[in-house]
């Protein structure tokens, strides 16, 4: 039975990831900033190999009195995410990003554990040379846009890694998420967002004019893709890209989820200007994974269609609002 660690456990990728790590038979010692376990966890809360532990990743003595004895591995999701959050304020998104990874980071050395870090598919930023790679360049806008904050916080945090595993050997691997969503995502996400809105009668938001296009990723894909790497022992020191290949235009995605809610003809796109509601911004025109790496070195690839996968995010909302 291997004892694990996963930061960030509340979210919803940590809450996916907490259950699979479970039925695969691990150990689980899931932490989130949350003082009660959280929502997304509470349905686990007497499985007999899992226990809860609140904790800020910022703080050191905290974290450290989370990791279980003989711990093999941490999954480091802890992190601030969501255009909104990091927009609104920038400054948090990089104290807690990178100065949370340092303390996880510092412990993984000590107990030697494997670290995973899931970073981003914002890493690479606007570059215009698609797909991307897992070498491809980082093209970014001025310091002075606050959306660029987290990319460059996650960017840091992979050269934290990459440089303290070549100096000092640690066990470590990086994965790239596009675009993840599916049931317990907060609302604050694209998806989520605009069922919410159609599932209530109302036009989904849709940025622009909704020509921009992105690679959507069912959450069970991303899952598998994590389990993958853990499992896979000759992957140290490297990164990853997770995400579907398939790309969508934000008002085909609109006119989706309307369709599959059942609401055409009650709900129809409607356009907003994002620096209206997001400040100092600037958007992404296309956004697509190279994952040959993954399929070749992983066997593994997104497998679920964004209409199956929309099926079943509406089919939770729709039980859960």
């Amino acid at each position: 039975m291997a004892r694990t660690l996963v930061t960030g456990a509340g979210g919803f990728i940590g809450s996916h990831l907490v259950e699979a790590l479970l039925a695969r038979g691990d150990e689980v010692t899931a932490t989130d900033i949350e003082e009660s376990i959280p929502q997304r966890l509470s349905h686990l809360a007497h499985h007999e190999n899992f226990r809860y532990i609140a904790t800020d990743v910022r703080d050191k003595n905290g974290i450290e009195l989370t990791i279980p004895e003989h711990c093999q591995e941490i999954f480091h999701l802890a992190a601030i995410v969501g255009v909104r959050n990091y927009c609104d304020d920038p400054l948090k998104t990089i104290d807690v990003n990178i100065g949370g990874l340092r303390n996880v980071l510092e412990l993984a050395l000590v107990r030697n554990c494997r670290l995973i870090y899931t970073s981003t598919s914002e890493i690479y930023g606007k570059n215009p040379n698609i797909p991307w790679h897992e070498d491809s360049d980082r093209v970014l806008g001025p310091a002075s846009t606050d959306r660029w904050s987290y990319s460059s916080s996650k960017a840091v945090c992979e050269h934290m890694l990459f440089s303290v595993h070549k100096k000092h050997n640690l066990s470590m691997s990086i994965v790239r998420f596009f675009n993840v969503y599916g049931p317990r995502q907060s609302p604050i996400f694209v998806i989520p967002a605009m069922i919410k809105e159609v599932l209530n009668d109302r036009n989904p938001l849709v940025y622009d004019i909704g020509q921009q296009t992105r690679c959507f990723t069912f959450i069970d894909d991303i899952i598998e893709g994590l389990l993958k790497i853990s499992e896979n022992a000759s992957v140290q020191g490297q990164a990853f890209n997770l995400g579907n290949t398939k790309e969508t235009k934000m008002v085909d995605l609109a006119e989706m989820i309307i369709d599959l809610a059942g609401k055409s003809g009650q709900c129809t796109p409607e356009f907003v200007d994002p620096r209206e509601t997001h400040g100092s911004y600037e958007d992404i025109d296309r956004r697509i994974p190279d994952v040959s790496k993954a399929k070749s070195i992983l066997d593994w690839e997104a497998k679920t269609s964004l209409d199956v996968g929309l099926r079943k995010t509406i089919e939770f909302m729709r039980s859960n609002m």
